[in-house]
């Protein structure tokens, strides 16, 4: 599984630092053309947009701010602040453009016009632009990680900085698969840094200051250590052979695991010999767990599927 820093060349590195600036220039742009503007106020307008457009309000050719048929065009398109700085055209909404809709299976939520402070704030903040900026921005985020079929499904969708009803049943499977990649990811790294391979995102500053915690690369081979799921000291509890009582120990084993867990190195958590009836036991009380979304999971770069408690 490849990482951003590995994916690609430096136009692309250099691609992903143009659309950055650029996304910082235009909100300061913004920012200081209007002084009623704020970040939490663009974020927020930029939120409803999307919920607007995937609950169904606005078409391919109409705008959250309402207007007959939808042909009130948007101020500003098209320039920045004075009319000196050019800015593309809003590109149509997501549902226009692929033609999906939010699951049909849905209950279906209304969804309030902008109010007028709102208005007023899509319309100085230009959030049509800033809502295509974020958009290139993830496209070109999800390559660089070689995730193209991720950024399809979530790309421009509602619900990425707060709750959203209008997320489909397969927004939702994607995000949940984003984040098993991104731990699956996580893991690769930890495995590396043990081997003395480090990935420095500012090396001229982190050498100095870190390098010397950095295992020696020498040392490469890498023998899977147990995992601190019982307290220093403790005695390992034996596991119950109530199925209540299974499910409330290894949720608690798992919760204090500090890192992602194998069943066998949780199941070694547990007084007695490591005999196959146990491992299964735990096993099963994993899967219900990843079942009931009381556990997660993400795979390593050896295959093998690894448990970890949902934080927050």
């Amino acid at each position: 599984m490849r990482g951003p820093e590995e994916a690609g060349d430096a136009a692309r590195r250099a691609h992903l630092a143009e659309l950055g600036e650029r996304l910082d220039a235009f909100r300061k742009e913004r920012l200081a053309e209007h002084d009623f503007l704020t970040m939490t106020g663009l974020y927020n307008v930029l939120e409803r947009v999307r919920a607007l457009e995937w609950a169904g309000r606005t078409g391919a050719h109409s705008s959250p701010l309402g207007g007959e048929g939808g042909s009130r065009s948007e101020p500003g398109e098209g320039q920045g602040a004075g009319g000196t700085t050019p800015h593309p055209a809003p590109a149509a909404p997501p549902s226009a453009r692929r033609g999906e809709e939010p699951s049909a299976t849905a209950e279906p939520v209304a969804v309030p016009p902008l109010s007028e402070a709102e208005r007023a704030i899509y319309d100085a903040g230009l959030i049509a632009v800033l809502k295509e900026i974020h958009d290139d921005i993830d496209r070109a985020v999800f390559a660089a990680y070689g995730w193209e079929d991720l950024g399809d499904r979530l790309v421009g969708r509602p619900g990425a900085t707060m709750p959203s009803p209008f997320k489909s049943e397969d927004q939702e499977a994607a995000e949940e698969e984003l984040l098993s990649r991104l731990v699956a990811l996580n893991l690769e790294r930890q495995a590396e840094e043990k081997r003395g391979y480090v990935r420095w995102l500012r090396p001229d500053y982190q050498i100095p200051k870190l390098g010397h915690k950095v295992a020696e690369p020498a040392a490469a081979t890498q023998i899977e250590a147990e995992i601190a799921v019982v307290a220093a000291g403790a005695k390992p509890p034996a596991l119950p052979a109530d199925a209540f009582e299974q499910i409330r120990l290894v949720r608690d084993a798992l919760a204090r695991a500090p890192e992602p867990v194998l069943p066998n190195q949780l199941a070694a958590a547990f007084a007695g010999k490591a005999t196959k009836k146990k491992l299964a036991n735990v096993e099963e009380v994993l899967r219900n767990l990843a079942e009931l979304g009381l556990a997660r999971t993400g795979t390593g770069e050896d295959g093998a599927t690894r448990y970890f408690a949902p934080r927050g």
